[in-house]
């Protein structure tokens, strides 16, 4: 979703949701999932994908200006993504482990001068934090 707030002001967000998951079982591919005849359930039904957040989250606010011969702007931005599995098979899951969620946040800002020469000014600083 983009909104123009001001002539000088834009926010966006961006979501998504994926409830991810086997929707059969996963079993050994040469003797399928009967231990009998040699087969292995390696991921139940219902067993999300890996590497597939619930969640994602993003949003910038810029904000654009002009300063005499300069235009400038300044926008901060944010990024969320949710907890995750690293491997499909449950019996792998239980030894490596979910990959956690996390928050990251970046601030960014440019002068540049509107002349002939165009050099300009940029600054980008950026932070991570874990949820």
């Amino acid at each position: 979703m983009l909104w123009r707030a001001t002539p000088a002001t834009t926010l966006t967000f961006n979501g998504t949701y994926a409830d991810a998951r086997l929707t059969t079982s996963f079993c050994n591919q040469q003797f399928g999932c009967d231990p009998a005849n040699g087969g292995q359930l390696l991921a139940p039904a219902g067993t999300p994908l890996p590497v597939t957040p619930k969640i994602k989250l993003n949003g910038t606010a810029r904000y654009n200006f002009e300063v005499g011969r300069y235009d400038g702007y300044v926008q901060a931005g944010f990024n969320y993504q949710g907890d995750t599995t690293s491997y499909l098979r449950t019996d792998f899951e239980s030894v490596i482990g979910p990959t956690g969620g996390f928050t990251t946040f970046d601030l960014s800002g440019e002068c540049r001068w509107t002349g002939r020469r165009s050099p300009h000014t940029s600054i980008t600083c950026s932070t991570n934090a874990a949820s």
